[in-house]
């Protein structure tokens, strides 16, 4: 059986193409549904406060996306009003919209010291090595509530729509550690959009490809009163897939009330339902797997994977002037995770050990935090605690489990002028039988203006997660025994930034003793073990330039881990990823928006992670090595009016290889696509 499938995809949707055009011509000027602001509205852009400067900030203006506002009220995040982007990347909703984005995932790509672990398909498990570490290291939260499952410690960003976050919020380097619980790489914070519209205001997006590939997304807001905004988003995403047993059906919904009580006190709440089921293929497996993977036989022609989750969150803020900021969150969650495995596969796989099984496992967690922050001449002290409750129901894979986690923070920061800042921080969590200590301190020194010289240490723990410890399964067999992992680390980093020109290089060099990772055993199954210590040495730059109406921007980052003088090769030693885009507001001098790029990326030979589908877990133990490779994608969005036109062409040199064994990325594919704002 071929890799890829046999039966073939419907034509091309050429009328649905045509119309998509002629509505984006409909929006030129604004002409066909968006009315003119009334005089008694004032308009407001979201500023772009990125730290570091994106390809499109150096040629855009603040925001294309404009909210009528009744009264200029003051409204302000739980998260970014508490201090935590001290040192970070903000990816806003404007980045989004200019680039080649799909899913909440791919905004990540291009982020210093990132690397995807991809599976090169719409709505599957990827994941992230951020500076070598894996997402079991990193907390991802929803303004400020954590998302991470209390089974496998990881997140799927398909739990996210694309187009729910204002913005996405990131901060690595020491004092990541203390704003989530395991969080000894990254915190990405994601922070939902803020509307207060007296009259109604409507976003489409549309996105189609190949292979009956269909995302479409609608949000809507409005202001019932004065005070009080209602906003609703629907999201849907489905394809048939290039692979064999790669379909995807996918569904997202989430719903946001926002009370402005008044310039001081804002209360949110939150509800995101995610339903996903998707074809889980195994990867592909034969001797054409480095040469043709379209030759090569898939592990798993009928595995299926499927998941129901609910995020409901309840917010308030109070901030007293700018002096006095407190936060307080109510939280509940549930997620429900089905994998089944029908057959075997046509011939033994490489690696891995799949079997004719099903894993069915069930859990909720319900929480909450507080966080308060205050600010002083040149002295900053923040704290704050969190309590979860979290109940496990498995079959077979994993006992019944309950347990409590309880945490508390820290962090005093010293400003001198404008010129010095330094902190110390420290955190300290208990869950289950298990306590996890955090102390570290940072330092910036800003020079001009325009060059920051920043440095930190960091002395943490990461506290073994339910699945390393208790998991049977046919894949995966987890180790009672576990203790904490042990986080030595040491930061340091250069940036300069103007109107014209970003530069940043971020070097870490850390050493984890008691290394929580999977084994493989003589009959290819894993076990977790935990008998070594691991060195990860990693340097990341970020680079923008604008000359003009051309810009570049990219990123570039070096890997080296090493455990017990033995190299690993989970992720490239290097991997790159830029582009060089053009930009103008005028065409034929007609005023249009436009921006028309190429971009790509490189990675060196590598060996990379193995997904074990069943548990959901990454083993180091591929067979096969990928040589040094890239990719090319061309794009070009058209802001017409209050429409934006996508147009993609992706893998334009028909590159076979992937980013995680044994899942090709896709040959070369057409996407056209738009998004459209209007107000009644």
């Amino acid at each position: 059986m071929w890799a890829r499938r046999t039966e073939h995809a419907a034509p091309a949707h050429t009328a649905v193409y045509f119309a998509l055009v002629a509505l984006a011509i409909c929006g030129w000027g604004g002409s066909c549904f968006a009315q003119p602001l009334r005089p008694d509205t004032l308009v407001r852009a979201f500023p772009n406060t990125s730290p570091r400067t994106h390809a499109d900030s150096l040629l855009m203006q603040s925001d294309s996306v404009k909210k009528a506002v009744a009264a200029p009220l003051q409204i302000f995040h739980p998260i970014r009003e508490l201090g935590s982007i001290d040192s970070g990347d903000i990816i806003t909703q404007r980045d989004r919209i200019y680039s080649l984005t799909n899913e909440s995932y791919d905004a990540l790509r291009q982020q210093p010291g990132f690397y995807p672990l991809d599976f090169a398909s719409a709505g599957q498990n990827s994941d992230l090595l951020i500076n070598g570490l894996d997402m079991r290291n990193t907390a991802v939260m929803l303004d400020g509530r954590p998302m991470n499952d209390p089974l496998t410690g990881r997140f799927s960003f398909q739990h996210i729509s694309p187009d729910f976050p204002e913005q996405t919020e990131i901060i690595t380097g020491a004092r990541a550690a203390i704003y989530g619980f395991n969080s000894t790489a990254a915190v990405i914070n994601y922070v939902p959009e803020i509307f207060n519209t007296n009259r109604p205001y409507v976003r489409i997006r549309y996105d189609q490809g190949p292979d009956d590939y269909i995302a479409s997304g609608i949000e809507f807001s409005q202001n019932p009163t004065r005070a009080l905004n209602f906003s609703l988003g629907i999201d849907r995403e489905g394809q048939l897939g290039e692979y064999e047993n790669t379909g995807l059906q996918y569904w997202n919904i989430n719903a946001e009330l926002r009370w402005f009580a008044d310039s001081n006190f804002n209360v949110l709440a939150t509800e995101n339902f995610t339903h996903n089921h998707a074809g889980l293929n195994g990867g592909v497996y034969g001797k054409d797997v480095n040469v043709n993977p379209l030759l090569a036989n898939v592990n798993l022609p009928s595995a299926d994977y499927e998941d129901v989750r609910h995020d409901i969150t309840v917010t308030a803020v109070y901030k007293d002037s700018t002096l006095h900021t407190t936060n307080a969150s109510v939280y509940y969650s549930s997620l429900s995770k089905q994998y089944i495995s029908q057959e075997n596969p046509v011939e033994p796989p490489i690696v891995l050990p799949f079997t004719t099984d099903s894993e069915t496992n069930s859990m909720r967690w319900l929480g909450a935090d507080i966080r308060h922050t205050s600010h002083f001449a040149g002295l900053t002290l923040s704290g704050g605690a969190c309590v979860q409750n979290q109940i496990i129901d498995a079959d077979s894979s994993m006992p019944h489990e309950t347990q409590a986690l309880l945490g508390v923070y820290g962090l005093a920061q010293q400003s001198i002028g404008d010129i010095v800042d330094a902190a110390v921080f420290g955190r300290a969590d208990k869950i289950g039988a298990f306590f996890r200590p955090t102390l570290g301190a940072d330092a910036s020194i800003h020079i001009g203006g325009k060059f920051t010289l920043q440095g930190g240490l960091l002395r943490t723990e990461r506290a073994p997660t339910l699945q390393e410890l208790y998991w049977q399964g046919s894949e995966l067999t987890g180790n009672s025994s576990l203790v904490n992992e042990q986080h030595t680390a040491i930061f340091a980093g250069i940036h300069f930034t103007d109107s014209a020109f970003h530069f940043s290089l971020d070097a870490s060099s850390r050493n984890i003793t008691h290394v929580i990772e999977a084994q493989i055993l003589p009959d290819s199954a894993f076990s977790i073990v935990q008998p070594n210590s691991m060195q990860i040495y990693s340097l990341a730059a970020a680079l923008g330039i604008s000359i003009g109406k051309v810009s570049f921007a990219g990123s570039g980052t070096v890997t080296i881990m090493d455990e017990q003088g033995a190299q690993i090769r989970n992720a490239p030693v290097l991997y790159g990823v830029g582009g060089i885009y053009y930009h103008d507001l005028r065409f034929f001098n007609v005023p249009l928006d436009l921006k028309a790029g190429i971009e790509g990326r490189f990675t060196s030979s590598f060996i990379g992670l193995t997904y074990l589908p069943d548990a959901q877990f990454f083993a180091g133990a591929a067979s096969l090595q990928s040589g040094i490779n890239g990719s090319m994608d061309a794009m070009l969005v058209l802001h017409i009016g209050d429409a934006y036109l996508h147009i993609s062409y992706l893998n334009m040199l028909n590159r076979s290889f992937y980013y995680t064994p044994f899942y090709p990325i896709l040959e070369s594919n057409l996407n056209l696509g738009f998004t459209w704002v209007m107000f009644n």
